[in-house]
């Protein structure tokens, strides 16, 4: 959903995963609050400022979002290599309380879908004629 035209789909697209991320984070500390093993996630509330500030075209959010994007696809990257280990399945914990298992082939393709989405976000915000957008733009008074 592209609310202010001037605004790149591209960007839109990686300020709405950046929101996604921030939400389902403050999701899993509240889940987490009322089970009585509170979790708190910095980035994920941090996230939610990252996409906000991306979709107003702010220069200083999408070097943050450049940062954790590089942390990410180097993660992505490790997590691709090391996910397929071991054979037998692994629980995994979904909004910080809910288990589920994970078999080998489930988690390759997982790691594999967060590499590529690291991957077109890095993409996207390097591109010259999105930069273009982050330029400063002197306030006048």
């Amino acid at each position: 959903m592209n609310l202010n035209p001037k605004i790149p789909i591209g960007v839109c697209l990686v300020a709405w995963l950046f929101l996604l991320e921030g939400f389902s984070s403050i999701t899993g500390m509240v889940i987490s609050l009322f089970r009585s093993n509170f979790t708190f996630d910095l980035f994920g509330l941090i996230s939610v400022y990252a996409g906000l500030g991306l979709l107003r075209l702010s220069n200083g959010w999408r070097i943050y979002a450049l940062i954790v994007v590089a942390l990410q696809l180097a993660v992505a990257v490790l997590l691709f290599f090391l996910m397929g280990g071991h054979s037998w399945k692994e629980q995994w914990t979904v909004l910080s309380c809910y288990p589920i298992w994970v078999s080998r082939t489930q988690r390759i393709a997982l790691a594999l879908l967060f590499l590529l989405t690291s991957v077109l976000q890095l993409i996207i915000l390097l591109k010259p004629s999105i930069r273009s957008y982050f330029r400063f733009k002197p306030t006048t008074a």
